[in-house]
């Protein structure tokens, strides 16, 4: 075992969670850090978004009358489900308000961190691996658009 710090002494295994687990606080708080103030005012997507996770929670419909949409219509627009769907459990908690349109995304952003380890980590061992490669590597190597519509 080698020292860490002058006083905790851990093996590599130990060390590397130890630092995932302070990038994922780190990363927790920044996205934390004056939710309600910034940006200063609410964008129509994240209302109509809360609107309608405030109606399926109360109605089991969307703001159409739609009971439990797989796309939701908002502003002749279509919204993928995943995040309305998400927020319902806050806006429960937390009532309807700027943090709760804003922390489904915020929890969903500070967990891709944890993804994005793992998948650096099946990286690494799919690389160290030359005969042997990852399905799942191989595919998002393949496949690697939606890194763009990510970042877009």
């Amino acid at each position: 075992m080698k020292s860490f710090l002058g006083f905790w002494k851990a093996d590599k295994q130990t060390l590397v969670w130890t630092i995932l687990a302070i990038i994922l606080l780190f990363s927790g708080l920044l996205r934390f850090y004056r939710v309600r103030e910034v940006p200063v005012s609410l964008y129509w997507d994240g209302v109509a978004s809360s609107y309608n996770a405030y109606s399926i929670l109360k109605t089991g419909r969307d703001e159409y009358g739609n009971v439990m949409p797989l796309l939701f219509r908002s502003f002749d627009d279509y919204k993928m489900p995943a995040n309305i769907y998400a927020s319902v459990p806050f806006i429960a908690f937390y009532g309807l308000n700027g943090f709760t349109v804003r922390a489904s995304t915020i929890y969903a952003g500070t967990l891709s961190v944890l993804v994005t380890f793992f998948l650096v980590q099946e990286l690494i061992f799919a690389l160290s691996q030359q005969k042997k490669k990852s399905p799942l590597l191989q595919e998002l190597i393949e496949h690697k658009e939606w890194l763009a519509l990510l970042t877009a």
